[in-house]
């Protein structure tokens, strides 16, 4: 087998993996069911991942992966002359497409993070188990999961440095409280939301009004002295 195909095969199954996480659970979801997915034997299955824990990282790494091209793409289309707020916003813009049309991902990554992060650092990564630190993609993943908060952080500096952004919080508060406001876009999350209630009155999300209404808040609050 030569090294496209296996990677076009690996594709395949993060992507029937990363579905079956987001729908059933990753702790329900067994490797069967995956293979199953993508009508593969489980023993070939095992050819291409040693372990549900290993395809889990890989799939972790694929979100991180597409976090950081959502970023990349908002910075390039951001104007020239562009300001730090502006590239920011730019970015958000992409993200939250990105939150829309990448869902499952989304959703799994967020759930990856939880596991991360902790009040206390003598805790952080204790969800994470040793085969997952085992894993062959665990490495970069560590490596690439910082990355959006990193470039975010520093386009906060430069906003504040080129007088686009006036709120006085430090850049790193900055960035929390920006990711506290996307936490929000879990609401995605949930089809019984994302859809409505009828009985109680409670019309369809619009996507788009979400989207603006998320990115004009940020802007306020970036712009507030």
């Amino acid at each position: 087998m030569g090294l496209q195909e296996r990677q076009k095969r690996e594709k395949e199954i993060i992507n029937a993996a990363v579905k079956l996480f987001a729908t059933k659970g990753y702790g329900s979801t067994k490797m069967v069911d995956i293979a199953q997915e993508v009508q593969l034997s489980v023993g070939n299955l095992y050819f291409y991942f040693k372990n549900k824990d290993e395809l889990y990282i890989s799939v972790i790494l694929e979100a991180s992966r597409r976090n950081i091209t959502a970023i990349d793409n908002g910075l390039e289309h951001s104007a020239k002359d562009a300001t730090g707020l502006d590239k920011i916003l730019s970015v958000m813009e992409y993200y939250l497409d990105t939150m829309h049309s990448d869902l499952p991902f989304q959703e799994i990554f967020s759930s990856y993070i939880s596991r991360v992060i902790s009040m206390s650092r003598s805790q952080q990564y204790k969800g994470i188990t040793e085969r997952m630190k085992a894993s062959k993609d665990f490495e970069e993943l560590q490596r690439l999961q910082w990355t959006p908060a990193t470039k975010l952080i520093v386009l906060i500096q430069e906003g504040k440095e080129d007088g686009s952004i006036g709120c006085k919080d430090s850049s790193l508060l900055i960035f929390t409280n920006i990711w506290a406001f996307s936490i929000g876009s879990d609401i995605l999350f949930f089809p019984e939301l994302k859809e409505g209630i009828p009985q109680f009155g409670i019309p369809k999300l619009d996507l788009d009004a979400w989207k603006k209404s998320n990115i004009n808040m940020v802007k306020r609050y970036l712009q507030s002295n």
